[in-house]
């Protein structure tokens, strides 16, 4: 059971939800048995993944909770959907694994240029909507780390990763290099994102309902829609072509994207389908060479945490439309 610090907070808040939903309270605790049953009963409704997830989440809270005989009996606990040895306890809900939501994992020429302007051309502004996907379409970092995003003193981006892990294998701090003319745009979207509120909400999930409204207002007749991951996915696109083209390696590819080894940029977008970068790491390639990886199963050499960008700042700007 590997529960990342990120993690912890959003642990504890989907067991606690997951306790309401099946009614268990201090009248019906959630006894080792009855926890079984219940994450048993809920894999008919969730992606194998969510379910995995959610097991970790409840064995970890369980964990917290001094529970030792509930966390050994979860972690016996298989998923009904996909191991066809389970045949004990209840049937699953629904026949069949949970089809995986389908997600487009590529911008469509001109889609972002036009959820852009339409943003920009309102009366009233979604400014943090507006900051979010012109950071996203330039650098495509985890819409999950644009609050943590800072601008270093000479221009660039600091991206803090937020794939942590008790091993530490899984992501690293990294600096973008901008185009000279972006940089204070980017200085600007920055700001502006960063005054969305904070909220129990997370951020990604808060802008990303906004973005997904916005979209479905924009094509309604369209039936595959982009996320704000998408750009992440572009971005895989356009480091793969840069690859292909013999601009940048496959490790400074891994590095912009905040992976520790170059194999995880295999499952982002399609070099086919890709256009290069303006984009460039801020740190030198000896640098890189000793913190990403050629394989998952490798070590990670250093620390990746603060590689010596001199500080941080905001930086100022503002947007006027």
């Amino acid at each position: 059971m590997k529960i990342g610090e990120t993690e912890k907070g959003p642990a504890r808040k989907r067991a606690a939800y997951f306790y309401e939903k099946c009614g268990f309270d201090e009248s019906n605790p959630p006894t080792p048995k009855k926890l079984a049953e219940a994450l048993y009963m809920a894999a008919g409704d969730m992606r194998p993944s969510s379910w995995y997830n959610l097991k970790r989440y409840v064995m970890f809270d369980q964990h917290e909770k001094g529970f030792q005989k509930a966390v050994d009996r979860l972690s016996e606990l298989k998923n009904p959907m996909t191991d066809k040895k389970v045949g004990i306890m209840l049937k699953p809900s629904k026949d069949g694994v949970k089809p995986k939501r389908k997600r487009l994992k590529a911008m469509p020429t001109g889609m972002h240029q036009k959820l852009f302007e339409t943003l920009s051309n309102r009366e009233k502004h979604d400014r943090p909507l507006i900051g979010t996907i012109y950071i996203l379409n330039k650098i495509g970092c985890r819409p999950s780390e644009i609050p943590n995003l800072r601008m270093t003193p000479d221009g660039d981006v600091y991206v803090t990763h937020v794939k942590g892990s008790e091993s530490g294998d899984r992501g690293i701090d990294h600096i973008i290099k901008l185009d000279p003319k972006d940089v204070n745009d980017m200085r600007i979207a920055i700001n502006l994102a960063h005054e969305e509120p904070a909220s129990k909400t997370p951020f990604e999930k808060k802008l990303g309902n906004r973005f997904k409204v916005l979209c479905k207002e924009i094509y309604p007749r369209r039936k595959s829609l982009p996320s704000l991951y998408t750009y992440r996915h572009d971005m895989g696109s356009n480091l793969k072509a840069a690859i292909k083209a013999g601009q940048i390696s496959r490790a400074e590819a891994a590095y912009m994207m905040g992976h520790q080894s170059t194999e995880s940029l295999d499952v982002y977008g399609d070099r086919r389908c890709g256009n290069g970068v303006s984009i460039k790491p801020a740190v030198d390639a000896e640098k890189i060479a000793e913190i990403v990886r050629e394989k998952h199963s490798e070590p990670p050499s250093v620390d990746t945490k603060n590689d010596g960008s001199g500080g941080w700042q905001d930086g100022g700007g503002g947007l006027t439309l």
